[in-house]
């Protein structure tokens, strides 16, 4: 520990400069600086929860502003863009160094940073017009500013896309660089100094200038190109370069994402299909991109412990909370962490609704735990920011929730049939619990989507009349019910479209949504429907059971839109003509619109 006499001589401290007074200001309330030259602050941190042998009077480095030359560069080159771009610009500087003095970035990583961003604005290249360039520029600036707006888009990167947050979280100058180097040269260094081609054109959504939640930046479809081209060529000898990771523009509402590995070590190249990352190649990854060693950054449930196991696994939901507050103590958030996404609660985050939400394997970042009762964390997902739970928006989740979102899928349905045999012990029936719980078995295989329809209907109908019994009584637990009817919403929007109609009409005959939401949810259903059919037959991708399941759904449709007034019938017609809802404020409508801009390409 340095006492304050021990630090540096105010004679040789740096002035302070327009930054770094405000780092000056901010911290005044706690402590003080040395001299009015200096950027050492000696203070006293709040001291809850330490004992009184620890109480010594400690001295923090508050990160200093950005060199001058660095920050000069750059907004000398941000001073010759048009002015709406140099607005932006400066808005986004600032909102980084905010989060930078947050979060005690160094100043030399802001540097660095600025120094990579000035790189691609001033450097002109032939593998991208200038717009594509500086486009990128301020993509990368603006995640600097705030990574939890990346994402993954509709591809399998979740992996690539996990380090890509962490990383512009730790270590934006390294992050960028990566984007820089192959932007701009249109190749990567391997360790061995091997180049790898890198195709710098943007694909699918990456062609926007301003990618919309959910929606993959140029900028993050060059880092994840990048990143696993790095990572599958690492290793391989004389072999380096003989494998190629690529991305084309992917087929519409199909399977096939244009996402391949092609193998330039046999004649002629053959192609297979990328199955994304498993643990061992995320940490790879991780040291690839941060040159960072860090053995037990990814946590994943295992059923025991022992033998060579990559990452950090835990058998319980005790060694992930200590897995995690470890990670905290020793300044290693975010931490990575594999989930089934088809698990109570993740399900109502994930976007594709083809599957209804059986989900699959997904890496997301744990940003943050706080221990109490119960403890919670923050969490940043990269399929769009409705799948982020972060504090400052009021959205982070229980532990134990995260814990079942880790679990296998048959584990997860045993776990939830012991919480709510634990909640029908302690006398709190829980709505919300079973509505997951047959969600699960159907997800595990159990019942098909009828028998899933079946249950979520029957559920209802119990626990409408228990909630009139205990109303009556005076005993109505708001939120019980409040958790299950948003529950039952959600799972009813992942339903397939001829199930969703007719669970539709039970919601509208519960009364759990009004006419207004029901005629909302039957237009937005209908517009969806009929957008991934044409895209499905644009595609060339036909399908004749995805087209008898599309006849069963316009029939159950038909009916419900024939029971409709006429004045009703007429503005319903418009909104199918013109294939968008009049008001995409309600529940089911909003959500269709969240997914069809998602996969807008």
């Amino acid at each position: 520990m340095t006492f304050p006499f021990e630090q540096v001589s105010p004679a040789l401290a740096p002035p302070r400069n327009e930054t770094s007074e405000r780092l000056y200001q901010d911290a005044r309330e706690y402590g003080r600086f040395e001299s009015p030259r200096s950027t050492t602050l000696a203070f006293e941190p709040q001291l809850q929860g330490f004992p009184k042998s620890d109480l010594l009077l400690a001295s923090f480095e508050i990160p200093a502003a950005p060199a001058a030359g660095d920050r000069k560069s750059l907004t000398n080159a941000i001073e010759g863009l048009g002015a709406e771009r140099r607005e932006r610009f400066y808005n986004r500087m600032e909102a980084f160094e905010t989060r930078a003095r947050a979060e005690r970035l160094s100043p030399e990583k802001i540097d660095a940073t600025y120094r990579q961003i000035s790189r691609l604005i001033s450097t002109r290249t032939t593998n991208l017009t200038d717009e594509q360039r500086l486009n990128i520029a301020e993509q990368v600036m603006s995640m600097a500013a705030d990574p939890t707006t990346i994402d993954q888009g509709v591809h399998d990167t979740c992996g690539a896309a996990v380090i890509e947050v962490r990383t512009y979280i730790r270590h934006p100058e390294k992050a960028i660089k990566l984007v820089a180097d192959a932007a701009l040269n249109a190749e990567v260094l391997t360790r061995n100094g091997v180049a790898l081609p890198i195709d710098t054109t943007p694909h699918d959504t990456s062609k926007l200038e301003a990618p919309k939640s959910g929606q993959r930046s140029h900028a993050s479809e060059l880092f994840q190109v990048a990143a696993i081209n790095l990572l599958i060529n690492d290793g391989l000898g004389k072999k380096e370069g003989s494998l190629a990771y690529r991305q084309n523009d992917r087929r519409p509402e199909t399977v096939n994402l244009g996402e391949m590995i092609v193998d330039f070590s046999v004649h002629p190249p053959r192609e297979k299909k990328f199955e994304g990352l498993y643990v061992a190649d995320v940490l790879r990854m991780n040291r690839l991109v941060t040159g960072e060693d860090e053995p037990e950054l990814v946590l994943w449930k295992a059923n025991t412990r022992g033998g060579k196991q990559y990452g950090k696994p835990f058998t319980n939901e005790t060694e992930m909370e200590s897995a995690l507050l470890e990670a905290q103590k020793n300044g290693k958030l975010p931490a990575v962490i594999y989930v089934y996404s088809g698990n109570d609660p993740l399900w109502q985050d994930a976007p594709n609704n083809n599957d209804g939400g059986r989900g699959d394997g997904h890496y997301i970042n744990v940003t943050n735990i706080t221990p109490g009762k119960p403890t919670s964390v923050e969490i940043d997902s990269t399929w769009w920011r409705r799948a982020d739970h972060l504090k400052s928006t009021g959205s982070s989740i229980k532990l134990s929730d995260l814990y079942l979102s880790s679990l296998p899928p048959k584990d997860a349905e045993a776990q939830l049939r012991q919480e709510l045999a634990a909640a029908v012990r302690a006398g709190k029936p829980d709505a919300a619990r079973q509505i997951a719980l047959a969600r699960q078995e159907w997800v595990n295989g159990k019942i098909d989507t009828n028998g899933l329809e079946s249950s979520l209907r029957e559920l209802l109908l119990y626990a409408d009349m228990r909630w009139q019994t205990e109303k009556r009584a005076g005993k109505l637990n708001v939120d019980e019910q409040s958790r299950a009817l948003t529950k039952a919403m959600e799972a009813v929007d992942r339903l397939p479209y001829a199930n969703k109609v007719r669970m539709l009409e039970t919601l509208k005959n519960k009364g759990i949504i009004d006419s207004t939401e029901y005629v909302s949810a039957l237009v937005a259903t209908s517009n969806e429907m009929t957008e991934q059919r044409m895209m499905m037959t644009f595609a060339g991708e036909h399908d004749p059971q995805a087209e008898l399941g599309f006849r069963r759904a316009q029939d159950e449709l038909s009916q419900r839109f024939g029971s409709l007034s006429p004045e009703v019938r007429r503005s319903v017609d418009e909104q199918l003509r013109r294939g968008q809802n009049a008001d995409n404020t309600g529940f089911y409508a909003s959500r269709a619109k969240e997914r069809r801009e998602r996969r807008k390409l």
